[in-house]
C-alpha cells in the first residue's frame, strides 16, 4: 500500500474504508475493466490525489476488496487456533467456495478477467494462511522457504478446487481436496 500517512488516524481510515466500499458498489454495477480510478474518485467524492494516497492503482484497491471480503469470511470458520488438519482444510475449502459464489452474484458482468484477478489473490491468500499454519505446527529443522512452498501448493491446490465449484459438488470437492492436501500437511507437521 501507497499510503505514507499514519493508519491510525480516523480520517485516513474512514477514506480508506470509502474508497473500498465505493468500489464495491461500482463493481455491482459495471464489470471491472470499465471502472475507471475517475469513476472510484466520484463514487467516493474525493480527489485523485487521496485516491493515490491509499492505493497506486485500481488492481492494488481490488486486491484489497477481495482481501478483505474473503477475510470476513474465512475467519469466523477458523476460530482462533492454529491447527491445520482435515476440519480446517474442510472449512477454508467451503469458504472459498461459497466466497467465489458470492463474487459471482456481487459482481456486476463476473467475466473471465475479474475471476482471474479473484483466484489469483486467493491463491496468494490461502498460501500465506497455509503458510502461518504450516509453520506454527511444522516439525522442527524444515527450512522456511520448504514451508512456503508447500504452502502455495497446498494453496492453490485448495483455490482450483473451489473454483471447479459450479462443475462439481461441494462434498466432492472437499472430500478430494482433503485426500490430496492433508498426506503432504502431515508430513510436514507429524
Amino acid at each position: 500500500m501507497s499510503l505514507n500517512i499514519k493508519k491510525e488516524d480516523p480520517r485516513v481510515r474512514r477514506t480508506h474504508k470509502l474508497l473500498i466500499e465505493s468500489f464495491g458498489k461500482l463493481l455491482t454495477l459495471k464489470n471491472y475493466e470499465s471502472i475507471s480510478i475517475t469513476d472510484i474518485t466520484k463514487e467516493a467524492d474525493v480527489n485523485r490525489a487521496t485516491f493515490y494516497a491509499h492505493f497506486s492503482d485500481k488492481d492494488e484497491l481490488f486486491e484489497e476488496v477481495v482481501n478483505e471480503s474473503f477475510q470476513k469470511i474465512l475467519d469466523p470458520a477458523l476460530g482462533e487456533n492454529n491447527d491445520i488438519n482435515e476440519t480446517i482444510i474442510r472449512k477454508v475449502t467451503i469458504s472459498l467456495y461459497e466466497y467465489l459464489e458470492e463474487m459471482e452474484g456481487k459482481c456486476s458482468q463476473y467475466n473471465d478477467a475479474t475471476k482471474l484477478l479473484v483466484e489469483h489473490k486467493m491463491k496468494l491468500t490461502l498460501s500465506e494462511f497455509m503458510f502461518h499454519r504450516l509453520k506454527q505446527n511444522c516439525k522442527v529443522n524444515i527450512a522456511e522457504n520448504v514451508l512456503k512452498v508447500n504452502a502455495a501448493m497446498i494453496g492453490n491446490a485448495i483455490c482450483g478446487a473451489a473454483c471447479m465449484g459450479n462443475t462439481t459438488s461441494i462434498d466432492i470437492l472437499t472430500d478430494e481436496i482433503c485426500y490430496m492436501v492433508l498426506p503432504k500437511i502431515n508430513s510436514l507437521t507429524m
